[in-house]
C-alpha cells in the first residue's frame, strides 16, 4: 500500500503541470490573446525566450490535450524509477530540445510541450535497453507499447508539425539516457551479486581471472587417525530383504 501511495504521488507534478498549461491556453481563448510569438523562433535573438516559454504555449484545447496525458505518464515514469537523476533528467530534456530546436528548426513559431514528451519517451526507451535491468527494461516495453507510433512525427511528413521539436526532444533523451546509464544501478537479488562482496562464512567458490574454480581442500581434522579406520555408511550399497507373512483366515479386509 505504501509503495502503491509513492508510485502514484510521483505523477503530481505532470497533474499540475498539464492543468498549467490547461489554465494558459483557457487564458489565451478567452481573452483572444496570441501567444505564439512566445515559442521558439529559431537563430533569431527574439527567438531565445520561446527556449523557455515554448512548452506552455499550444494552438488549441486539441494540441494541449494530445500531450497532456503523455506528460502526465512519461513524467511519472522517470520520477519513480529513477529517483536520483529525475529532475534532473526532466530539466536537461527541456533545455536542451529547445536549444536544439532554435538551432536546427525552420523559420518559424514552434509551439507546445510535444518536444517534452519526446524527451520522456526517448529517456525511459534508451535507459531500459543501456541497463542491465528488467524493471526499466520492462518500463521501455510499456513505452513501446503506449507511444511507438510517435517515431513518426520525428520525421518532416506533415508541414504543420513541429518534426525538429520532436527530433531535438528524441535525441536528448537518446543522450541523456547514455550519459546516466550508470546512475541509479538495479538493486542486487542477492548479495553475493554485488561486486567486490566478500563471504564472511567463507563458503562460497569464486573463479580466478580465468575463470576457473578452485578445488576445495580437505581441512586437517585433529581425529584424523581416529577416522581412517571408520567406514561411511552413506557409500555403501542399499541392501532390502522382503518377508512375507501369511495373513490369518478371520482377518477381515476393508476396501
Amino acid at each position: 500500500m505504501i509503495e502503491e501511495k509513492k508510485f502514484i504521488k510521483n505523477f503530481l507534478p505532470g497533474v499540475l503541470f498539464a492543468l498549467l498549461l490547461l489554465l494558459i491556453e483557457y487564458i489565451e481563448e478567452e481573452f483572444r490573446l496570441d501567444l505564439e510569438e512566445f515559442g521558439v523562433y529559431p537563430r533569431t535573438f527574439k527567438g531565445l525566450i520561446g527556449v523557455i516559454t515554448f512548452p506552455f504555449i499550444h494552438d488549441d484545447y486539441k494540441h494541449w490535450f494530445s500531450n497532456a496525458i503523455p506528460l502526465v505518464v512519461l513524467s511519472g515514469f522517470i520520477l519513480y524509477f529513477y529517483r536520483k537523476i529525475a529532475w534532473k533528467v526532466i530539466f536537461l530534456i527541456y533545455l536542451l530540445s529547445g536549444l536544439w530546436t532554435w538551432c536546427l528548426g525552420r523559420p518559424a513559431f514552434h509551439i507546445g510541450a510535444s518536444g517534452l514528451v519526446y524527451g520522456f519517451a526517448s529517456f525511459l526507451f534508451f535507459a531500459g535497453l543501456f541497463r542491465n535491468d528488467r524493471n526499466a527494461l520492462a518500463v521501455s516495453l510499456i513505452v513501446v507499447f503506449l507511444y511507438g507510433s510517435m517515431i513518426w512525427g520525428i520525421f518532416p511528413l506533415v508541414i504543420s508539425i513541429s518534426w525538429e521539436g520532436h527530433l531535438a526532444g528524441a535525441l536528448a533523451g537518446l543522450l541523456l539516457a547514455f550519459n546516466y546509464r550508470k546512475f541509479d544501478p538495479p538493486k542486487k537479488e542477492y548479495p553475493w551479486m554485488e561486486e567486490g562482496y566478500i563471504d564472511p562464512t567463507h563458503q562460497l567458490l569464486f573463479p580466478d581471472e580465468h575463470g576457473n574454480y578452485p578445488e576445495e581442500k580437505p581441512e586437517d581434522s585433529p581425529d584424523k587417525g581416529e577416522n581412517e579406520n571408520k567406514v561411511d555408511v552413506n557409500s555403501l550399497p542399499l541392501k532390502f530383504k522382503y518377508v512375507y507373512i501369511p495373513k490369518k483366515p478371520d482377518e477381515k479386509q476393508q476396501g
